[in-house]
C-alpha cells in the first residue's frame, strides 16, 4: 500500500514477456489505499480534475464517506437527465446544485439571503416588477419601495421574475418600507394571491414557488 497519495511508478506489460512480481505488486498498490487517476497514455498520475469516477450510465450506487472535500470552482457542467450536480463556488464558498435543465440554486434552506435594507431598499417600477436571481439562494428576502409617491401598481408580466425550476423549493419574502411609495401586487401574471396586496411600511408578503408561479404563504 503506498505511503503517500502520489503514484511513483506504473508498469505496462506486453504479451509473451516475463514480468516481475515486484512490478505487479507496484501496480496493485496504486489501487489500494489512496486511489488516484492514472493517465491511460503515459501510465502516470493523471492531470488533476481530468477523469471521472463512474458515468451517467454507469453510476456507483452508494458512497460511504467520513468527510466529503469539494474543490471550489466557478460552477459545474449540466448533468444528465435524472441527475443533480453538487459543487462549491470558490467565489463565495457556498454549495450549489444544478439540475439537468441547467437551473442552479444554492443548497441548504438556512437563513434568508437579504437584498437591500430598510434604509436603502430596492426601487420597484410598475413596468419592471421585482427581479429575482435564483442563484442567490433558495430563501430570499427583499426590502422594496415604489418609484412614485402615488403608489406603484405592478403591470409587469410576470410581476416577480419566475423561478427556473419546477421544484417547490424556493421562498421569497417581500417587505415594504414606505407608506407613500407603496407597491401593489395583483393575483395573476405569475402570482397566486388571496387578493391584491399593497406593500406599505413594514408590510410583508411571503411567497412559495410552486413550480409555475409564486404562491402566497402569508401576508402582514
Amino acid at each position: 500500500m503506498p505511503a503517500t497519495s502520489t503514484i511513483t511508478s506504473f508498469y505496462n506489460f506486453s504479451a509473451m514477456t516475463i514480468i516481475k512480481s515486484s512490478e505487479v505488486n507496484t501496480n496493485f498498490s496504486t489501487f489500494r489505499g489512496s486511489i488516484l487517476p492514472v493517465d491511460p497514455n503515459t501510465s502516470t498520475a493523471a492531470t488533476t480534475r481530468t477523469y471521472d469516477l463512474g458515468s451517467d450510465d454507469h453510476a456507483w450506487r452508494y458512497a460511504y464517506l467520513t468527510n466529503l472535500v469539494l474543490y471550489g470552482d466557478t460552477g459545474s457542467a449540466t448533468p444528465a437527465a435524472g441527475y443533480y450536480s453538487v459543487y462549491v463556488k470558490s467565489a463565495d464558498g457556498k454549495a450549489y446544485k444544478k439540475d439537468s435543465a441547467g437551473a442552479e440554486s444554492q443548497l441548504g434552506g438556512g437563513a434568508l439571503v437579504v437584498t437591500g435594507t430598510k434604509a436603502a431598499p430596492n426601487t420597484i417600477t410598475a413596468a419592471g416588477g421585482v427581479s429575482y436571481t435564483q442563484s442567490l439562494g433558495e430563501r430570499q428576502l427583499y426590502y422594496l419601495v415604489g418609484d412614485t409617491t402615488v403608489g406603484t401598481d405592478i403591470t409587469a408580466n410576470p410581476q416577480i421574475a419566475a423561478g427556473t425550476t419546477t421544484s417547490n423549493n424556493l421562498e421569497i419574502v417581500l417587505i415594504g418600507t414606505d407608506d407613500d411609495k407603496t407597491i401593489t401586487f395583483e393575483d395573476g401574471t405569475g402570482l397566486s394571491l388571496n387578493g391584491p396586496m399593497v406593500l406599505g411600511n413594514n408590510n410583508t408578503l411571503g411567497l412559495l414557488w410552486n413550480g409555475t408561479a409564486w404562491s402566497e404563504m402569508f401576508r402582514r
